[in-house]
């Protein structure tokens, strides 16, 4: 059989041999597929991909599956009882895991260490229907599940005491869902179970409109009509694509599609700029994408479809090699002078299991990895500064090593951080109500209270400082005000309340922020082109500054933005206005010319008017930023930079210092610094510190699950002071105060970031944006993965995740007033204040990035060309939605991918009635898909190698439209 296409490259051939049982699939290019079944019972027991990776599958006498091997020789065995029920499975490192069942179910799962001397074992209850009603960790902690007579779930009830309520319908659809955290989420819908209103109040109530979703005759999704009565309208083509998107301004983003597919060829913004996408190999993968400017982002692939090399739009080509399972072995990254001798070739070597073992880096060091016998990561080791964890039975983090610091974690029955333990000693204590954090101690004292009104913080009480915040109908924060509240001497007196700091914020249309009006720094407006890109900040004084202390009397300030169609930001200049910067490496702004190496990083800032400066930039095999040179009317500076081995800044030094303090070390939870000192500081304890540390010494406090700011520690250990961040609705910091409300350090900052004036500097504060830190010998902000420059408006190297973070690769963020980058890799709209614990940079469950990746990889190669993909579910939210449970707490999380494919969703559709497919609503999909069904759509391989890689279940649904998916909580998967 034949298969042709109007694609390009697309033809297939398809070559059946009945004697031997095999089916292969020749591309147009010539590479094959083949799969072998057994002639009797029709079993897959071969698969050989197009690099030859063989895949062989054995099975029993009865048909059960007793091991899999891979094209390494990595070979997965499984175990059954008389009934078929799978009672052990043991993974090629030796693992095992067993079940023990009881009239057909699992009522326990027992993991063995490596060693067999530890074990974790989760138990499990039913009713009589086979509804789950007890789940039970290793600790002993159980979840409650009530179920209705019709077998829908109507409760849970969590170990801390918690629950969470489900109202049906007759038709088993949700009317309400009242959260753990207080708030009820209200649900309407048509005669095909499509939503058509969602509130947070009672929707008979009188004037509760919520959001209404109204759809189309074919059943898509036709406009959003937000509560504030702004409305966000779609149009399809015949084959179900979204053709344009209207904004609530009116605004239109066109798709246009290559004939008869659904391969997206151009995207055209509002403002007539438009990006291309080409598509020319077997598996229709996209081969080259044209960027605003016309410039070239090429992608080649390997006949099994991983990517081999790639070319970027600045000059960069970039190599791939992989083993037979898919992991990535090098990676080889040429400059623009496509030269062998400055190559950086890394090196990458991995375990039975497919876990990273040892890195080699291009310059010849190398990180090695270790990990428990639970398969956790236990050691990361670079010969410099060795990082160390610890888990408690469920695998929680217990405690964490770095260099000569340590951090400790304890928690609750739910699974919620209840203890933390900082480098200096300094306890940490958090108490939950209905399961959100309602108060933080430090040392045994209260630190801060808190008030919510669902997810959202209604109320905060840090000391004698109380902060409100009001939200619009949006969700998006409106007012803001701190007083401070001291109680009266004398019993029945008023308490004396003194006004700290207001805000109030309006927006447009669109979401975007036009005004913030602040009685005591002044008021400041904003406007947008038609890409909701900035172009015009203005701040002005109030109107009496004679009413204000000396400090915080100032002009204001006027700034003005243009733009290249790439989205890079221009000087203000006569000559920079109508430009390109090439390759997205801008070469001057104003009378600042910018040099950069082969590989794009900024290298060189050479000023040819006065003062005359110029600025030296050096950087290690990784591209990170390890020396920084400046000479300035006679003045050098000289700081050099270390990273740990995730590329966590740990130290910085001014190498021309005669100062003891001359060398600054930082440390982190996870993504965030949470400590610095200089360099001597770590060999005093908590309780002896000495007077220098309160001047050296400081620790970060933030908001829980976020990157915005909640306290500074100045002063190491208990006789550390407090002082509590007020911050604006990005969460960048704009006041900081102690206790009492006085104000010790406050600000205004230019449209990008850089400080434009402060007001009160009584102590050192150098967050900035959330994720940054500000160094004041160069100006830029260290934003974990690249350095940021607020003077240019972007990051200094290119994005280490390529694509993935966009594609201007040194862009900071499309709007600074309403966007974040915390990790500098990619930008996303804040979320923050609506929801603190939605994570924008990888889904939960990965322990690195580079982790991350693998399975990206493993899982876009696995599908068909041009598909969209999503994570969904608590991977992305960080709680499961039927139980509010967060993510592997009590459980071991699975994954829930979402699969936008016409071809594999309407094969489902047209499938033999016995693979029972189903469509289910709310949002249209199908799925989860069954071992069975998967099999049918040729999706069990990826699924099963997926779960190998991962640890996890890993569920696939399938969708019509991203438009569809999109309606519940999604984190795409970039290519």
């Amino acid at each position: 059989m034949c298969h042709w296409s109007n694609l390009p490259n697309l033809g297939q051939r398809f070559l059946w041999d009945e004697q031997s049982g095999a089916v292969t699939l020749v591309h147009q290019d010539g590479s094959r597929e083949t799969w072998q079944h057994d002639t009797r019972f029709r079993r897959l027991i071969k698969k050989v991909d197009p690099d030859g990776a063989i895949h062989l599958n054995e099975y029993g006498e009865r048909g059960e599956l007793l091991s899999e091997t891979d094209p390494l020789g990595n070979r997965t065995e499984y175990g059954y009882n008389g009934e078929l029920q799978c009672t052990w499975v043991r993974t090629p490192d030796g693992q095992e895991t067993q079940y023990r069942y009881s009239r057909g179910r699992v009522v326990e799962k027992t993991t063995w260490s490596l060693d067999q001397e530890d074990k974790i074992r989760e138990r499990y209850r039913y009713d009589t229907q086979g509804n789950l009603t007890e789940e039970t960790d290793a600790l002993g902690n159980t979840c409650h599940y009530l179920w209705s007579a019709q077998g829908a779930l109507d409760e849970v009830q969590y170990p801390d005491g918690s629950r969470e309520r489900f109202v049906r319908d007759a038709f088993g659809q949700v009317l309400e869902h009242h959260q753990r955290n207080g708030l009820t989420h209200y649900y309407r819908y048509n005669l095909l179970g499509q939503v058509i209103r969602h509130s947070d109040s009672p929707l008979d109530e009188a004037g509760v409109n919520g959001t209404r979703y109204t759809w189309n005759a074919a059943n898509r999704l036709e406009a959003i009509h937000a509560p504030d009565g702004t409305v966000r309208h779609y149009r399809y083509n015949a084959y179900g694509k979204v053709t344009s998107e209207r904004d609530e301004k009116g605004l239109t983003t066109q798709y246009e599609y290559h004939p008869n597919s659904h391969l997206v060829s151009r995207v055209i913004y509002p403002d007539l700029s438009q990006v291309e996408y080409r598509y020319d190999n077997p598996k229709n993968f996209v081969s080259d994408i044209i960027n605003q400017n016309g410039e070239h982002h090429r992608l080649a692939y390997h006949p099994n479809g991983l990517v081999s090399e790639e070319h970027t739009v600045d000059g960069r080509h970039f190599l791939y090699r992989y083993d037979l399972n898919g992991h990535l072995t090098q990676r080889t990254e040429y400059g623009t002078s496509q030269s062998e001798q400055t190559a950086l070739v890394t090196r990458y070597e991995r375990d039975a299991a497919g876990r990273l073992v040892r890195k080699v880096l291009p310059d010849g060091k190398e990180v090695s990895y270790a990990y428990d016998s639970f398969n956790r990561l236990r050691l990361v080791d670079d010969g410099h500064w060795p990082l160390a964890y610890g888990y408690d039975e469920v695998g929680r983090l217990t405690e964490e090593y770095q260099g000569f610091a340590s951090l400790f974690y304890g928690y609750d029955s739910a699974g919620n951080l209840t203890r933390q333990r900082l480098p200096d000693g300094n306890l940490l204590a958090y108490h939950y109500q209905q399961g959100q954090v309602s108060r933080i101690d430090l040392n045994g004292r209260i630190l801060s209270e808190h008030q919510y009104r669902g997810e959202r913080e209604t109320r905060r009480i840090t000391g004698e400082v109380v902060s409100e915040f009001d939200y619009d109908a949006q969700q998006r924060l409106r007012h803001q005000r701190a007083t401070a509240v001291v109680q009266a001497e004398m019993e029945g007196d008023a308490p004396d309340v003194t006004p700290v700091m207001q805000r109030r914020y309006e927006y447009d249309p669109a979401g975007n922020l036009t005004q913030i009006l602040d009685p005591h720094k002044g008021n400041r407006e904003y406007r947008y082109d038609k890409q909701h890109r900035l172009t015009e900040a203005l701040h002005h004084p109030i109107a009496y500054p004679e009413a204000l202390p000396q400090a915080l009397r100032w002009r204001g300030i006027s700034e003005q933005f243009t733009h290249d169609a790439a989205g890079n930001v221009l000087g203000n200049d006569a000559a920079s206005r109508g430009t390109q910067v090439r390759g997205n490496l801008l070469k001057q702004k104003g009378d600042v010319r910018f040099e950069y190496d082969e590989f794009g990083n900024l290298t060189r800032e050479v000023r040819s008017t006065k003062p005359l400066w110029v600025r030296e930039f050096r950087y290690d095999c990784q591209h990170r930023l390890v020396e920084f040179i400046e000479q300035r009317q006679g003045q050098k500076t000289h700081f050099a930079y270390t990273y740990d081995a995730f590329g966590r800044r740990i130290q910085k030094q001014d190498l021309l210092a005669q100062r003891p303090n001359a060398i600054t070390r930082f440390f982190w939870q996870g993504e965030r610094m949470v400590a610095e000192c200089a360099d001597d500081d770590n060999i005093f304890t908590a309780d002896d510190p000495k007077p220098a540390h309160l001047a050296t010494y400081k620790s970060y406090l933030y908001s829980p699950g976020s990157f915005v700011p909640l306290a500074q520690l100045l002063g190491k250990g208990r006789q550390s002071e407090i002082y509590y961040y007020l911050n604006d609705h990005l969460g960048t910091p704009q006041e900081l105060v102690n206790g009492k409300g006085q104000i010790a350090w406050s600000a205004a900052y230019r449209a990008y970031g850089n400080l434009a004036v402060a007001f009160v500097e009584s102590v050192p504060q150098p967050l900035r944006f959330q994720g940054q830190y500000f160094d004041a010998e160069s100006g830029l902000h260290y934003n974990r993965y690249r350095y940021y420059s607020p003077e240019t408006a972007r990051f200094i190297t290119p994005d280490p995740i390529g694509l993935a973070g966009g594609l201007n690769q040194t862009q900071y963020v499309p709007n600074p007033t309403g966007w974040v980058d915390p990790l500098g890799l990619a930008s996303d709209p804040c979320k923050e204040l609506s929801n603190p614990g939605y994570r924008t940079e990888i889904p939960h469950g990965f322990n690195s990035l580079e982790e991350y990746n693998a399975f990206k990889k493993v899982l876009l190669d696995g599908l068909p060309p041009n598909t969209d993909v999503y994570f969904q579910g608590s991977s992305v939210t960080g709680y499961k939605h039927s139980t509010g449970e967060k993510f592997d707490v009590n459980r071991r999380s699975d994954f829930d991918i979402a699969i936008v494919n016409d071809d594999l969703y309407l094969g489902a559709l047209n499938a033999p009635k016995d693979k029972k497919f189903k469509q289910k609503t709310g949002p249209l999909r199908i799925g989860p898909l069954t071992d069975n069904q998967a099999e049918y759509l040729k999706l069990d391989d990826l699924r099963l190698k997926l779960s190998q890689m991962s640890g996890r279940d890993v569920e696939l649904m399938l969708f019509d439209n991203s438009t569809e998916a999109l309606r519940r909580p999604s984190l795409k998967v970039n290519k």
